[in-house]
C-alpha cells in the first residue's frame, strides 16, 4: 500500500472539520506519528513538520484537517511515491462572517455589535478568505466542495468525496455517522459542542441587516488595495513578525 496524504482544507469558518469528519468515515485511517501532529488540531498533520512526515511515514491513508493557504507547501508532498489528494471546501461569505463573529464573541468574552466588528475585524477576515481561495482556484487534483451542498444533497456530495478518493463506501451509514446533529453529539464538553453551534447555512439571512449583508459580498468579491494593505498588515505580517495569535483563527 501506498502512502495517501488526504488533506482537508478550507479558510478558516469555511467547513474543513466537516470535511475531515466525512472522510475519515469513508476511507480507513493510518493515524500521524506524534512528532508531526499539530497542537492545536488533535489527529492532523503539523505542516512546519512535512518533511519529517514525508521522510518517516508507513504506507497507509494519512488524513489531515488543514487551513493551509500555500498549494505550493501542500505539492512539495508529490514526491517519493506519495500521493497528495486535497478536498477544498467554500462557504458563502457572510455564512463565514456571522460564524466568524461568534468565535470572535465567544473568545473575548462578550458580544459586540456586528457592525463595529466589520469594521474592526470582519471586513479584513473576508479579504483574507478571498486571497485564501483564490491561492488555490488554479491547482489540479483538488476536489471542491460547498458547504452548502452538504446541507442540501449530503449524499451526492459524499458520493463525489468517494469518487474523488476512488472508493466505496455505505453512503446512509456516513451521513448518519456525520451530520451536524451526530457530530455535535459525539463531542464531550460544552466548548465542542459549541464549535458546531447551530450548523444552518442560510442563518446569516434572520442574523445580518440587509445593508451589512451586501457590504459583505461586495468586499469578498472586489476587496480594494487599501483593505488588502490592511489585511496583511493585521494577520500575514503579524503573524509573521511576532508570531503572535490572540486566539485561535485570529
Amino acid at each position: 500500500m501506498s502512502v495517501n496524504l488526504i488533506v482537508c482544507n478550507g479558510a478558516y469558518k469555511s467547513g474543513s472539520t466537516w470535511v475531515e469528519k466525512i472522510v475519515r468515515e469513508v476511507l480507513e485511517v493510518t493515524p500521524f506519528e506524534r512528532d508531526c501532529l499539530d497542537e492545536y488540531q488533535s489527529d492532523s498533520l503539523n505542516f512546519n513538520k512535512i518533511e519529517y512526515f514525508f521522510k518517516n511515514s508507513k504506507s497507509g491513508n494519512y488524513v489531515t484537517k488543514s487551513h493551509e493557504s500555500s498549494p505550493i507547501r501542500v505539492g512539495e508532498g508529490n514526491q517519493g511515491g506519495i500521493s497528495i489528494k486535497v478536498l477544498m471546501i467554500k462557504r458563502d461569505p457572510r455564512a463565514i462572517f456571522l460564524s466568524y463573529y461568534h468565535h470572535f464573541c465567544r473568545s473575548v468574552g462578550f458580544k459586540i455589535p456586528i457592525l463595529l466588528f466589520y469594521y474592526c475585524v470582519g471586513k479584513y477576515k473576508l479579504v483574507e478568505v478571498y486571497t485564501y481561495n483564490s491561492n488555490w482556484m488554479e491547482e489540479s487534483d483538488v476536489l471542491w466542495l460547498n458547504y452548502e451542498d452538504l446541507h442540501g444533497d449530503i449524499e451526492g456530495e459524499i458520493n463525489k468525496v468517494a469518487d474523488f478518493l476512488k472508493v466505496s463506501v455505505d453512503v446512509s451509514a456516513v451521513v448518519s455517522a456525520t451530520s451536524i446533529s451526530s457530530l455535535r453529539n459525539k463531542e464531550k464538553s460544552l466548548k465542542q459542542k459549541k464549535f458546531y453551534r447551530k450548523g444552518s447555512p442560510y442563518e446569516w439571512k434572520t442574523s445580518i441587516p440587509h445593508s451589512l449583508s451586501n457590504k459583505i459580498v461586495e468586499v469578498y468579491r472586489n476587496p480594494c488595495l487599501a483593505d488588502r494593505l490592511v489585511t496583511w498588515f493585521l494577520f500575514d505580517l503579524r503573524r509573521k513578525l511576532f508570531k503572535l495569535t490572540f486566539f485561535r483563527g485570529v
